[in-house]
């Protein structure tokens, strides 16, 4: 009983290793020569401000928001209503890795939790994904100005140096891709990051409370999958989904967090079947982007001083969207 409970837990090695080598390449600034580059190289104003969007929040590391407010800060505008633009940028930066990157936990939880690889959780988050995008590129397009965008060519480095510091992570994600066991390669990872980086104070990087809730999720699975059949008579199958569905809908915005509206997206999946995978994740990805106990708007205020109320009318349109889809398919 005990193995098949203990089942998948080498998943937080995964996680735990992600955080230490994000955390050091956080540190070090490594992602400071890609974004020179960027900013050196592209002359398309607008298209610059949508590709820096697309990377800046990469890292999965604590108040990531702000590293993505200070990068976004380089390009804003001292005018207070172009400013106040980047605040809902900032927000779209940082939030839709939860739906592809192989470095978040709302990823990786489904990989270990449902038994999915990483081709097979973007099977299901796709079609989120694909309008999360074309809902950020037409934000941008017809929202941000030429005007407010100021560029500076100024003290951006050699890209020499990516060689060293980014293709091992971007080696990594694409051994990922291509099936490799996670664990093993983030683990790699963050040891080459540890030694070019001469860093061993590892600790620090390690956020205990994450990596414990998703041991206890992983647990929690293991569990419902030794009683699914029994759970599922219970639920009454079909005539409890759509009770599931509004619950973990509540749940989600009553708690903003990344970590629980995953892990409620998971075990809701496991009672009800992986063909509502989908659907769970849209619901409890919209009811996490627009909860009033979500922080990350909160931060992008205090940078580009963006009304409340904007972020309320532009998160709730990703969110209706996304849970419109999350139905559809």
């Amino acid at each position: 009983m005990w193995d098949v409970l203990l089942a998948k837990q080498e998943y937080v090695l995964f996680l735990a290793a992600i955080m230490v080598a994000s955390g050091i390449i956080k540190d070090k600034n490594y992602f400071g020569v890609l974004f020179g580059v960027l900013i050196s190289q592209i002359k398309s104003k607008r298209l610059l401000v949508f590709l820096v969007s697309l990377v800046s929040g990469v890292l999965p590391v604590p108040g990531r928001v702000s590293v993505s407010a200070a990068i976004l800060d380089t390009l804003a505008s001292q005018e207070p209503e172009s400013r106040s633009k980047f605040g809902i940028i900032d927000y779209l930066a940082t939030h839709h890795y939860y739906l592809w990157s192989p470095l978040e936990k709302t990823i990786i939880l489904p990989m270990g939790v449902l038994g999915l690889s990483y081709v097979g959780v973007l099977s299901y988050t796709w079609p989120l994904l694909l309008v999360s995008l074309l809902y950020i590129g037409f934000f941008i397009c017809t929202t941000i100005k030429e005007k407010d965008i100021v560029i500076s060519h100024d003290g951006y480095h050699s890209p020499k140096s990516l060689t060293w510091t980014l293709l091992p992570l971007f080696l990594g994600i694409g051994l990922l891709i291509g099936g490799y066991e996670g664990w093993l390669i983030f683990m790699g990872l963050a040891l080459y990051y540890m030694i070019i980086a001469k860093t061993w104070d590892i600790v620090k990087y390690l956020n205990w409370k994450l990596l414990m809730m998703v041991g206890g999720v992983i647990l929690a699975s293991n569990f419902i999958g030794m009683y699914h059949e029994e759970l599922k008579v219970y639920v009454g199958a079909s005539n409890g989904l759509g009770w599931a569905a509004l619950l973990g809908f509540c749940a989600s915005f009553a708690l903003g967090s990344s970590g629980k509206f995953i892990g409620l997206t998971v075990l809701l999946t496991q009672v009800f079947g992986l063909q509502y995978f989908t659907l769970f994740f849209a619901l409890e990805y919209g009811a996490y982007l627009i909860s009033p106990t979500h922080k990350c708007a909160c931060i992008g205020k205090m940078y580009f001083n963006t009304p409340f109320l904007t972020y309320a009318k532009v998160l709730g349109v990703w969110a209706a969207l996304m849970i419109l889809v999350g139905i559809m398919v």
